[in-house]
């Protein structure tokens, strides 16, 4: 009973951190190893419907991935930021039984390095938010942290994700 208890807990979860983490160990294996395909939970719903679950411990993660991300490179090939924030754009290009796919991203509302590694991968940027003057400052952060600022400021504007984008294309 305790060896098969220790092995489920070593098991690779079917989640974005078991995707992530074996990424950064390594072992990437077949996408189907991270996604639930969804009628075969709900068999009313379509065949072609995927999903690659949340996990609570991203947030766990979090740190290592920042430190990751934020490693000195040791030599020109060595793209630690870069390798670390296209983790799921990466997992976008891929296609299903050789089909295109259309991804939906959702994340929490903070600027964590998981949410930048979310914004990165998508191609549209959807923020809902509430008709008050707490979210409007509140999304004008947003686009202040991902695009800079419309007045131009000398320390602020240095780290945008827009300009850190720009240094890896």
């Amino acid at each position: 009973m305790m060896l098969s208890m220790r092995k489920s807990y070593l098991d690779t979860p079917k989640t974005v951190v078991g995707y992530i983490t074996d990424i950064i160990i390594g072992e990437k294996n077949n996408l189907d190893n991270y996604l639930i395909k969804i009628n075969e939970k709900n068999n009313k719903l379509p065949s072609n419907l995927y999903l690659l679950s949340g996990d609570g411990n991203l947030e766990l993660i979090a740190p290592l991935l920042s430190r990751r991300a934020e490693a000195e490179a040791i030599s020109e090939k060595d793209t630690p930021w870069k390798n670390i924030h296209l983790t799921i754009k990466n997992l976008t290009q891929e296609n299903i039984n050789g089909k295109p796919v259309t991804y939906f991203i959702d994340t929490n509302p903070s600027f964590s390095i998981y949410t930048q590694i979310a914004i990165i991968a998508g191609d549209f940027l959807l923020v809902p938010i509430n008709a008050d003057d707490s979210s409007i400052f509140a999304i004008s952060g947003l686009f202040n942290l991902i695009y800079g600022s419309k007045k131009k400021h000398p320390v602020y504007d240095k780290y945008t994700l827009l300009l850190e984008l720009q240094k890896i294309n």
